[in-house]
Formats: C-alpha cells, sequence, structure tokens
C-alpha cells in the first residue's frame, strides 16, 4: 500500500568441488534483498536480483563472485544509449556491505552498475555488474545493499 517493505533475508547454502587444490567452503550468504537501509521505497525501485558463486583457489579459498542487476525508474536513474555505449557507472552512493560475519558493516563493493537497456514510456532502467570479494572464513555471512540513490 504505502510502497515500503521490509523483506526477511534469502538463504543461500553453496558447497564449492572437491578438488584436492581447494578447501571445502561452507558459505551462508544472507541476502537482504536490494535494500535502502531497511527499507525499500516502490515509487524508485523496479526489483533485481543478485547471485554469488564461491569463485576461491589455493591462495583464496573463500573468494567469492556475485553478480547483481537491479532497475529502478528512469528518471531517477537515467540511461540511454549514450550511456550503455560509453560503459559509464550508474547509481548514488550506495554499497554492498557484509553486516554479520565481517567486523563493522565492512563495504564489499559499490552498489554501482553498468546499464543494460531502458524504456523511456514505462520509466525503467536496468544495469548489472560482477564483483569478487575475498572472505576470511567460511562464514556464515550476510550481505545487503545500502542506500542505493
Amino acid at each position: 500500500p504505502n510502497g515500503n517493505t521490509t523483506h526477511p533475508p534469502a538463504k543461500f547454502y553453496r558447497v564449492t568441488t572437491n578438488s584436492s587444490e581447494m578447501k571445502r567452503c561452507y558459505c551462508l550468504v544472507c541476502i537482504f534483498a536490494l535494500c535502502v537501509i531497511s527499507q525499500v521505497g516502490g515509487s524508485h525501485f523496479r526489483g533485481g536480483t543478485i547471485t554469488w558463486t564461491p569463485n576461491g583457489n589455493t591462495t583464496h579459498p573463500y573468494k567469492v563472485l556475485f553478480t547483481f542487476k537491479l532497475g529502478w525508474r528512469r528518471s531517477i536513474t537515467y540511461c540511454d544509449d549514450s550511456v550503455i555505449t560509453s560503459k559509464r557507472l550508474l547509481g548514488g552512493g550506495g554499497s554492498w556491505q557484509c553486516i554479520t560475519g565481517c567486523s563493522n558493516n565492512q563495504t564489499v563493493s559499490s552498489a554501482k552498475m553498468y546499464c543494460t537497456s531502458y524504456s523511456e514510456i514505462e520509466d525503467w532502467s536496468q544495469g548489472e555488474r560482477s564483483f569478487t570479494y575475498i572472505f576470511n572464513s567460511d562464514g556464515p555471512f550476510t550481505v545487503r545493499c545500502v542506500r542505493y540513490i
């Protein structure tokens, strides 16, 4: 009704391969789905996804690859063909933060993204980006998006 919704964290469990080169990594990453502080204002946010996969090796066994896609009202996060072609990062001062399992709400990445599509008529723009982060253990960890716009 008022567009402000708090979503419970989604839980994901992933086990890396049994490779002799990698330690067995049991990661629990809870994604507090695409929030701005603790709520999402429905007038700007259009939706999104985040995926993650262990990407470790013998040097960094707790390395994780994150990929996210976000949709926003185009008049807030402006995109057109020239923005897509220039591959300019979009977004405000938001970040992905580790809020459980890391020290002091540690920032793991900027929430800026590359615009991939838009609609002038429906007033939306969508973008995506990937980043890696090396955790200090096998978790569990909670990562969330904070203050995107």
